[in-house]
């Protein structure tokens, strides 16, 4: 799997649940990519951070 590839599963994957092919390719992809781990974290991080801002407005 490309990098790119990679990075759209990691940003569906926020939104919705992957097919588990889908799933199985992306996990091994993080196990080899520094990159990509990182994207997701920063992905993850970032999410919380939007879901406290909304929360506050509530």
């Amino acid at each position: 799997m490309k990098c790119q590839c990679a990075s759209k599963l990691i940003s569906q994957q926020l939104d919705s649940k992957l097919k588990p092919q889908e799933k199985m390719a992306l996990s091994l992809h993080l196990l080899i990519c520094p990159r990509c781990r990182h994207f997701q974290r920063n992905n993850q991080k970032l999410q919380g951070i939007l879901k406290q801002y909304c929360s506050k407005d509530s």
